[in-house]
C-alpha cells in the first residue's frame, strides 16, 4: 500500500494532469515533420458495411498521357483496416476485379496492388492495404502511379507535396482510434 500515490502518477497521468489538446501532432518515423491529424480526417455519415468509416481529403492527380483528365486518390480506415481508393474521373473506364494498379518509388522499386473492388466501369479502385504496404508507402516517395483497365493505361505522376499529403494522411488513419 505504499506504493499506491506512485501507482497513480503512472497509471492516472491525465486525470491529474488534465486532458491532451483537441489538436494532436504526431511525428512520422522517417521525417520529422509535424502533422495535425485532425484536419486532415473527415468523419463520414455514410457506412461501409454498415460500419462508421472516415477519410482523409481527396487528392486530384492529372492523368499524364490523357488530355486534362483526371483522377482522385484519397485514403481511408473502416474498423481497423485502412484502405486506398482511386477513382479516374474519365467516362466508360472498366476496371476488371483483381486488375492491378502499379505504385513506382524513386528507389526503383515497384509495388503492385490489385482491386478489391467488384467489376466496374466507373473507373473505381480500392484496395485495403496491409500494414507492410502502408508502412512502404510512407518510407518510400512514390514517383508514379499506373492503372491498368481494359482500353488504356492510366499514370500518374505524383508532386513531392502530393505524396506528402498521402503519406501524413496514412500517418494520421494508423493512429486514429474510432469511439465506442
Amino acid at each position: 500500500m505504499r506504493h499506491f500515490p506512485i501507482l497513480i502518477l503512472f497509471v492516472f497521468p491525465r486525470m491529474l494532469f488534465g486532458q491532451p489538446n483537441a489538436t494532436k501532432s504526431v511525428t512520422t518515423d522517417t521525417v520529422m515533420t509535424v502533422v495535425t491529424c485532425q484536419s486532415r480526417i473527415v468523419k463520414s455519415k455514410l457506412r461501409i458495411n454498415n460500419r462508421k468509416f472516415v477519410d482523409t481529403e481527396p487528392l486530384m492527380l492529372q492523368i499524364q498521357n490523357g488530355n486534362n483528365e483526371y483522377g482522385i486518390v484519397q485514403t481511408g480506415k473502416c474498423q481497423d483496416k485502412i484502405f486506398l481508393y482511386l477513382k479516374v474521373m474519365v467516362n466508360n473506364v472498366c476496371l476488371k476485379n483483381k486488375e492491378a494498379i502499379e505504385l513506382y518509388y524513386d528507389n526503383g522499386k515497384i509495388r503492385v496492388l490489385q482491386n478489391e473492388f467488384p467489376v466496374n466501369c466507373e473507373g473505381n479502385f480500392v484496395r485495403i492495404l496491409s500494414k507492410r504496404e502502408v508502412k512502404a508507402i510512407r518510407e518510400n516517395k512514390i514517383r508514379m502511379i499506373r492503372l491498368y483497365t481494359f482500353r488504356k493505361d492510366y499514370f500518374f505522376a505524383l508532386k513531392d507535396s502530393e505524396y506528402a499529403a498521402i503519406a501524413q494522411g496514412l500517418q494520421c488513419l494508423r493512429k486514429y482510434r474510432f469511439k465506442r
